[in-house]
Protein backbone atom coordinates (compact mmCIF):
# COMPACT_ATOMS: atom_id res chain seq x y z
CA UNK A 1 0.00 0.00 0.00
CA UNK A 2 1.64 3.61 -0.62
CA UNK A 3 1.85 6.17 1.56
CA UNK A 4 -1.12 8.11 -0.15
CA UNK A 5 -3.34 5.71 0.04
CA UNK A 6 -2.54 4.87 3.54
CA UNK A 7 -3.30 8.63 4.59
CA UNK A 8 -6.82 7.94 2.51
CA UNK A 9 -7.54 4.90 4.50
CA UNK A 10 -6.66 6.44 7.52
CA UNK A 11 -8.93 9.55 7.25
CA UNK A 12 -11.30 7.27 5.93
CA UNK A 13 -11.49 4.98 9.45
CA UNK A 14 -10.98 8.50 11.26
CA UNK A 15 -14.24 9.87 9.36
CA UNK A 16 -16.11 6.89 10.24
CA UNK A 17 -15.18 7.08 13.81
CA UNK A 18 -16.70 10.98 14.19
CA UNK A 19 -19.70 10.06 12.04
CA UNK A 20 -20.31 6.99 14.53
CA UNK A 21 -19.49 9.27 17.47
CA UNK A 22 -22.01 12.37 16.28
CA UNK A 23 -25.15 9.60 16.14
CA UNK A 24 -23.88 8.31 19.79
CA UNK A 25 -24.21 11.71 21.01
CA UNK A 26 -27.35 12.26 19.49
CA UNK A 27 -28.42 9.27 22.05
CA UNK A 28 -28.53 6.99 19.46
CA UNK A 29 -27.40 3.35 21.02
CA UNK A 30 -24.91 0.71 20.32
CA UNK A 31 -27.30 -2.08 18.53
CA UNK A 32 -26.88 -4.28 21.35
CA UNK A 33 -26.49 -7.45 19.13
CA UNK A 34 -23.85 -6.34 16.90
CA UNK A 35 -20.21 -7.03 19.21
CA UNK A 36 -17.88 -5.60 16.44
CA UNK A 37 -20.22 -2.54 16.87
CA UNK A 38 -19.48 -2.65 20.70
CA UNK A 39 -15.54 -3.88 20.07
CA UNK A 40 -15.16 -0.93 17.76
CA UNK A 41 -16.95 1.80 19.78
CA UNK A 42 -14.89 0.49 22.64
CA UNK A 43 -11.54 1.05 20.40
CA UNK A 44 -12.60 4.26 19.66
CA UNK A 45 -12.36 5.64 23.06
CA UNK A 46 -9.00 4.18 23.81
CA UNK A 47 -7.64 5.41 20.13
CA UNK A 48 -5.59 8.50 20.46
CA UNK A 49 -7.35 10.68 17.73
CA UNK A 50 -5.99 13.96 16.44
CA UNK A 51 -8.25 17.28 17.22
CA UNK A 52 -9.15 17.46 13.55
CA UNK A 53 -11.60 14.34 14.14
CA UNK A 54 -12.48 14.89 17.35
CA UNK A 55 -15.75 15.84 17.70
CA UNK A 56 -15.48 16.36 21.60
CA UNK A 57 -13.00 19.71 19.74
CA UNK A 58 -14.77 22.76 19.88
CA UNK A 59 -13.60 24.27 17.02
CA UNK A 60 -13.87 20.97 15.05
CA UNK A 61 -16.18 22.07 11.76
CA UNK A 62 -16.14 18.65 10.30
CA UNK A 63 -18.11 17.18 13.58
CA UNK A 64 -20.75 20.25 13.00
CA UNK A 65 -21.36 19.45 9.48
CA UNK A 66 -21.89 15.99 10.50
CA UNK A 67 -24.53 16.74 13.26
CA UNK A 68 -26.21 19.67 10.85
CA UNK A 69 -26.35 16.52 7.50
CA UNK A 70 -27.79 14.01 9.63
CA UNK A 71 -30.60 16.19 11.13
CA UNK A 72 -31.71 16.34 7.48
CA UNK A 73 -32.23 12.97 7.47
CA UNK A 74 -32.95 10.91 10.63
CA UNK A 75 -35.99 10.95 12.49
CA UNK A 76 -36.61 12.06 15.93
CA UNK A 77 -34.41 9.71 18.63
CA UNK A 78 -36.45 6.98 20.23
CA UNK A 79 -35.75 4.55 22.54
CA UNK A 80 -35.81 2.12 20.05
CA UNK A 81 -33.02 3.46 17.87
CA UNK A 82 -29.97 1.70 17.60
CA UNK A 83 -26.66 1.76 14.75
CA UNK A 84 -23.86 -1.05 14.08
CA UNK A 85 -21.22 -0.45 12.10
CA UNK A 86 -20.29 -3.04 9.15
CA UNK A 87 -17.07 -4.45 8.43
CA UNK A 88 -15.63 -3.92 5.00
CA UNK A 89 -15.92 -7.67 4.13
CA UNK A 90 -20.03 -6.97 4.05
CA UNK A 91 -19.64 -5.50 0.81
CA UNK A 92 -17.89 -8.64 -0.80
CA UNK A 93 -21.40 -10.47 -1.28
CA UNK A 94 -24.21 -8.79 0.04
CA UNK A 95 -25.80 -6.18 -1.64
CA UNK A 96 -25.05 -3.65 1.32
CA UNK A 97 -22.02 -2.38 1.24
CA UNK A 98 -23.11 0.52 4.10
CA UNK A 99 -20.52 1.19 6.76
CA UNK A 100 -22.82 2.64 9.62
CA UNK A 101 -26.63 1.44 9.47
CA UNK A 102 -29.27 3.42 11.96
CA UNK A 103 -32.01 1.00 12.66
CA UNK A 104 -35.27 3.29 13.02
CA UNK A 105 -38.85 2.77 12.20
CA UNK A 106 -40.04 2.44 9.72
CA UNK A 107 -37.00 1.73 7.66
CA UNK A 108 -33.18 1.56 8.75
CA UNK A 109 -31.27 3.80 7.22
CA UNK A 110 -28.06 3.13 5.34
CA UNK A 111 -24.78 5.65 4.94
CA UNK A 112 -21.44 4.96 2.71
CA UNK A 113 -18.87 7.14 4.71
CA UNK A 114 -15.96 7.87 2.26
CA UNK A 115 -12.99 10.73 2.60
CA UNK A 116 -13.33 12.62 -0.78
CA UNK A 117 -13.95 9.76 -3.25
CA UNK A 118 -17.23 7.69 -3.91
CA UNK A 119 -16.15 4.55 -3.78
CA UNK A 120 -19.41 2.32 -3.23
CA UNK A 121 -18.63 -1.45 -2.73
CA UNK A 122 -15.00 -3.38 -2.56
CA UNK A 123 -16.68 -7.05 -3.83
CA UNK A 124 -14.18 -10.30 -4.75
CA UNK A 125 -12.95 -10.35 -8.21
CA UNK A 126 -13.71 -13.64 -8.36
CA UNK A 127 -17.02 -13.56 -7.67
CA UNK A 128 -19.21 -12.39 -10.65
CA UNK A 129 -20.87 -16.07 -11.07
CA UNK A 130 -22.94 -14.80 -7.50
CA UNK A 131 -22.86 -10.97 -8.13
CA UNK A 132 -24.93 -11.53 -11.41
CA UNK A 133 -26.68 -14.56 -10.62
CA UNK A 134 -25.50 -16.47 -12.85
CA UNK A 135 -27.22 -19.81 -14.28
CA UNK A 136 -25.46 -22.97 -13.71
CA UNK A 137 -23.72 -23.96 -16.85
CA UNK A 138 -22.81 -20.30 -17.02
CA UNK A 139 -21.52 -20.07 -13.27
CA UNK A 140 -19.12 -23.29 -14.24
CA UNK A 141 -17.74 -22.05 -17.38
CA UNK A 142 -17.07 -18.27 -15.55
CA UNK A 143 -15.15 -20.55 -12.27
CA UNK A 144 -13.23 -22.23 -14.59
CA UNK A 145 -11.87 -20.03 -16.33
CA UNK A 146 -11.22 -17.74 -13.35
CA UNK A 147 -9.62 -20.38 -11.43
CA UNK A 148 -7.06 -21.21 -14.74
CA UNK A 149 -5.66 -17.78 -14.88
CA UNK A 150 -5.73 -17.31 -11.10
CA UNK A 151 -3.82 -20.98 -10.87
CA UNK A 152 -1.34 -20.05 -13.67
CA UNK A 153 0.01 -16.69 -12.31
CA UNK A 154 0.02 -17.93 -9.33
CA UNK A 155 2.84 -20.50 -10.09
CA UNK A 156 4.74 -18.44 -12.69
CA UNK A 157 5.15 -15.90 -9.88
CA UNK A 158 5.79 -18.36 -7.00
CA UNK A 159 7.84 -21.13 -8.35
CA UNK A 160 11.39 -20.80 -8.31
CA UNK A 161 13.43 -21.04 -12.17
CA UNK A 162 16.50 -21.72 -13.18
CA UNK A 163 18.39 -18.99 -15.29
CA UNK A 164 19.83 -20.41 -18.53
CA UNK A 165 23.31 -21.30 -18.65
CA UNK A 166 23.45 -21.07 -14.86
CA UNK A 167 23.02 -24.39 -13.90
CA UNK A 168 22.64 -24.63 -10.15
CA UNK A 169 21.09 -21.38 -9.42
CA UNK A 170 17.59 -20.00 -9.16
CA UNK A 171 16.08 -16.79 -9.22
CA UNK A 172 14.55 -15.63 -6.52
CA UNK A 173 10.76 -16.11 -6.07
CA UNK A 174 8.43 -13.86 -5.70
CA UNK A 175 6.42 -13.08 -2.23
CA UNK A 176 5.00 -10.15 -2.70
CA UNK A 177 3.05 -7.89 -4.97
CA UNK A 178 5.79 -5.38 -5.48
CA UNK A 179 8.64 -7.78 -6.02
CA UNK A 180 7.00 -8.44 -9.19
CA UNK A 181 8.26 -7.51 -12.09
CA UNK A 182 6.92 -3.81 -14.48
CA UNK A 183 3.57 -5.01 -16.03
CA UNK A 184 3.14 -8.56 -14.90
CA UNK A 185 0.20 -7.52 -12.48
CA UNK A 186 -1.04 -5.41 -14.99
CA UNK A 187 -1.45 -8.44 -17.31
CA UNK A 188 -3.13 -10.27 -14.88
CA UNK A 189 -5.22 -7.21 -14.24
CA UNK A 190 -5.99 -7.26 -17.98
CA UNK A 191 -7.00 -11.31 -18.25
CA UNK A 192 -9.70 -11.17 -15.52
CA UNK A 193 -11.27 -7.48 -16.61
CA UNK A 194 -11.28 -9.39 -20.20
CA UNK A 195 -13.14 -12.22 -18.80
CA UNK A 196 -15.33 -10.06 -16.60
CA UNK A 197 -16.48 -7.53 -19.48
CA UNK A 198 -16.88 -11.21 -21.48
CA UNK A 199 -19.79 -12.62 -19.11
CA UNK A 200 -21.15 -8.86 -18.52
CA UNK A 201 -21.47 -8.57 -22.51
CA UNK A 202 -23.16 -11.98 -22.99
CA UNK A 203 -25.66 -11.53 -19.51
CA UNK A 204 -29.37 -12.06 -20.29
CA UNK A 205 -31.65 -8.84 -18.69
CA UNK A 206 -31.99 -10.48 -15.37
CA UNK A 207 -28.32 -11.17 -14.51
CA UNK A 208 -27.52 -7.68 -15.57
CA UNK A 209 -30.46 -6.17 -13.34
CA UNK A 210 -29.07 -8.42 -10.74
CA UNK A 211 -25.29 -7.19 -10.97
CA UNK A 212 -26.04 -3.56 -11.32
CA UNK A 213 -28.28 -3.47 -8.20
CA UNK A 214 -25.52 -5.68 -6.82
CA UNK A 215 -22.75 -2.83 -7.20
CA UNK A 216 -25.30 0.41 -6.16
CA UNK A 217 -26.97 -1.62 -3.46
CA UNK A 218 -30.13 -0.32 -5.15
CA UNK A 219 -33.25 0.17 -4.24
CA UNK A 220 -31.46 3.17 -2.39
CA UNK A 221 -34.28 4.96 -1.06
CA UNK A 222 -32.99 4.96 1.92
CA UNK A 223 -28.91 4.77 1.25
CA UNK A 224 -26.47 7.83 1.51
CA UNK A 225 -22.73 8.78 0.71
CA UNK A 226 -21.49 10.61 3.09
CA UNK A 227 -18.47 12.41 1.39
CA UNK A 228 -16.08 14.37 3.63
CA UNK A 229 -13.06 16.87 2.66
CA UNK A 230 -10.80 17.69 5.36
CA UNK A 231 -8.47 19.52 4.37
CA UNK A 232 -11.24 22.01 2.76
CA UNK A 233 -14.17 21.20 5.47
CA UNK A 234 -16.39 20.38 3.22
CA UNK A 235 -19.26 17.57 4.08
CA UNK A 236 -21.62 16.35 1.19
CA UNK A 237 -24.44 13.58 1.36
CA UNK A 238 -25.29 12.33 -1.66
CA UNK A 239 -28.14 9.89 -2.41
CA UNK A 240 -27.86 7.64 -5.53
CA UNK A 241 -31.08 7.74 -8.03
CA UNK A 242 -32.97 4.63 -9.08
CA UNK A 243 -33.34 3.83 -12.58
CA UNK A 244 -36.31 4.52 -14.78
CA UNK A 245 -38.68 2.10 -14.80
CA UNK A 246 -41.17 0.99 -17.32
CA UNK A 247 -45.12 0.92 -16.56
CA UNK A 248 -45.04 -2.87 -16.38
CA UNK A 249 -42.69 -2.31 -13.20
CA UNK A 250 -39.38 -3.85 -14.71
CA UNK A 251 -36.49 -1.85 -15.77
CA UNK A 252 -36.05 -1.30 -19.61
CA UNK A 253 -33.97 -3.47 -21.56
CA UNK A 254 -30.86 -1.90 -22.46
CA UNK A 255 -27.66 -3.28 -23.70
CA UNK A 256 -24.59 -2.26 -21.09
CA UNK A 257 -21.64 0.15 -22.90
CA UNK A 258 -18.47 -1.53 -21.00
CA UNK A 259 -14.98 -1.69 -21.84
CA UNK A 260 -11.15 -2.38 -20.75
CA UNK A 261 -9.49 0.58 -19.90
CA UNK A 262 -5.61 1.41 -21.53
CA UNK A 263 -3.78 0.05 -18.23
CA UNK A 264 -6.03 -2.79 -17.96
CA UNK A 265 -6.36 -2.12 -14.22
CA UNK A 266 -10.10 -0.42 -14.64
CA UNK A 267 -13.82 -1.99 -15.76
CA UNK A 268 -15.42 1.25 -17.81
CA UNK A 269 -19.25 0.48 -17.49
CA UNK A 270 -22.38 2.45 -18.57
CA UNK A 271 -25.74 1.04 -17.83
CA UNK A 272 -29.10 2.58 -17.16
CA UNK A 273 -28.18 6.00 -16.63
CA UNK A 274 -24.84 4.88 -14.49
CA UNK A 275 -21.38 5.12 -15.18
CA UNK A 276 -19.66 2.92 -12.90
CA UNK A 277 -15.47 2.24 -12.75
CA UNK A 278 -14.54 -1.05 -11.60
CA UNK A 279 -10.60 -0.75 -10.73
CA UNK A 280 -9.00 -4.50 -9.91
CA UNK A 281 -6.41 -4.91 -7.30
CA UNK A 282 -5.14 -6.81 -4.65
CA UNK A 283 -6.01 -6.46 -0.92
CA UNK A 284 -3.33 -8.22 0.09
CA UNK A 285 0.50 -7.42 0.06
CA UNK A 286 1.48 -11.37 -0.47
CA UNK A 287 0.52 -13.25 -3.00
CA UNK A 288 -1.53 -16.17 -1.63
CA UNK A 289 -2.84 -18.94 -4.02
CA UNK A 290 -6.22 -17.36 -4.48
CA UNK A 291 -4.18 -14.22 -5.08
CA UNK A 292 -6.63 -11.87 -3.14
CA UNK A 293 -8.60 -9.85 -5.81
CA UNK A 294 -11.04 -7.21 -5.78
CA UNK A 295 -12.81 -3.91 -6.93
CA UNK A 296 -12.60 -1.11 -5.98
CA UNK A 297 -16.66 0.20 -7.32
CA UNK A 298 -17.33 4.15 -8.06
CA UNK A 299 -20.09 5.78 -9.04
CA UNK A 300 -19.91 8.63 -11.60
CA UNK A 301 -23.38 9.98 -11.94
CA UNK A 302 -27.05 9.51 -11.10
CA UNK A 303 -26.78 11.51 -7.72
CA UNK A 304 -29.47 13.85 -5.91
CA UNK A 305 -27.51 15.85 -3.64
CA UNK A 306 -29.12 16.27 -0.12
CA UNK A 307 -26.84 18.26 1.84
Amino acid sequence: MTASSQIQRSRGTSLEQLVSKVILNRGIRVDPKCNYTKRRMCNNKKESISDNFDIDHQENPIASLIESMLDTVLPPVSKRQSFQLKQDSAGHLENSSSDIIVRCCPNDIHFSVKHNNLSIKHPKANRLNLQMKMKKADADRYTSAYAKINSRYYKQWTTKRTPSGKSGTHVATSTTFASLPGGEKNQLYREINELTVKYILKASDESLDAYIKFLLDLPSENKYIIKCDFDKNIVSLLQLKTPTLSSSGKAKAEKPKVHVSSSGTTINLEYKGYLVSLRLHNCTTRIMPTLGLKYDVKVHNGFNVVY
